[in-house]
């Protein structure tokens, strides 16, 4: 009897070495397979899939869920989400600074962020209390499709996310065939605000959207991902195109008003100042091929 009883924790014994050592995967104590994941920072995360009860940190995840097919698995939104209408429904927490207890009091199997917007040290608050926290980096336009599959697969959706991401690729590839017939591309400054002239440094993904809508960053030089313009610099590249990422069309005279000089520039003259919903650049989200669709139709209405 003791020897079977040897061979059976001896045997019970290999069993749970060789499950533990299979790469990427652990015993969850439900029995269910835990996968070991690798976001994008590198960092491990432990989650079983399909997840059925999720959480974004920002808005631009909260619309690429929904966009593979998984809007019906999240318990809970930021404040600042309101895309697309459905999240109205769902409850709310702060996310800026992050409301751990409201987190905690929606049970989620994982919660999603970005480094954009979120901090590793919230994220590892989380953690400790259990939640698994998985970070995307959205640093190219092929981030987002790419992000749209990984959803897919943790959601169980992948059927959906493929074909969201496959359309998003299709759309991209039309518009790039589209302004590839242009024989100009105009220099172009993107402005986040008309009083204080914020835009964008070369770390940014917005001068990859400029440059496939056929036009020439102005602001590509610069190092940093944020940066603050000054009117002689703005005068000196003389934009032929500014793009006001904002809502309200007033913002074209509001931008006169504050820079009174800019009545020199080329794109003054030429009536060439437009507005742009910002939540179709700003966000890295399915979203995003529309603001490449507006900037493209912009910088070239003569192209077909």
């Amino acid at each position: 009897m003791k020897d079977r009883m040897s061979r059976l924790l001896l045997l019970s014994f290999l069993l749970l070495s060789l499950l533990g050592g299979c790469s990427g995967e652990s015993a969850s104590p439900s029995g269910q397979q835990t996968n070991i994941l690798t976001d994008d920072l590198g960092r491990p995360v432990h989650v079983t899939p399909p997840v059925n009860r999720i959480l974004t940190l920002a808005p631009s995840l909260t619309e690429l869920v929904f966009a593979v097919g998984g809007g019906d698995r999240l318990v809970g939104v930021s404040t600042a989400d309101d895309y697309p209408p459905e999240v109205e429904q769902l409850p709310r927490f702060q996310a800026l600074p992050l409301n751990i207890e409201a987190i905690l009091a929606l049970e989620p199997e994982l919660v999603l962020a970005t480094d954009q917007i979120n901090r590793l040290e919230d994220a590892e608050r989380l953690e400790e209390m259990g939640i698994p926290v998985y970070f995307f980096h959205f640093d190219e336009l092929a981030d987002i499709p790419r992000a749209m599959r990984t959803l897919g697969y943790l959601l169980g959706t992948e059927t959906v996310a493929d074909s969201a991401a496959r359309a998003f690729e299709t759309r991209v590839a039309h518009i790039r065939s589209r302004v590839a017939r242009a024989t100009h591309r105009p220099g172009v400054l993107i402005l986040i605000g008309v009083e204080t002239l914020y835009s964008f440094g070369s770390p940014s993904y917005v001068h990859e959207l400029i440059e496939m809508a056929g036009g020439q960053s102005l602001t590509r030089d610069f190092q940093r991902p944020n940066i603050v313009l000054n009117d002689e610099f703005v005068l000196k590249v003389n934009p032929e195109i500014i793009v006001i990422l904002s809502d309200q069309p007033e913002d074209r005279e509001r931008l006169l008003e504050h820079h009174p000089t800019f009545t020199l520039l080329r794109a003054v003259r030429e009536q060439r100042v437009y507005t742009i919903n910002p939540d179709v650049i700003v966000r890295p989200g399915p979203r995003l091929v529309e603001g490449l669709e507006q900037l493209a139709r912009l910088l070239h209405p003569e192209v077909p």
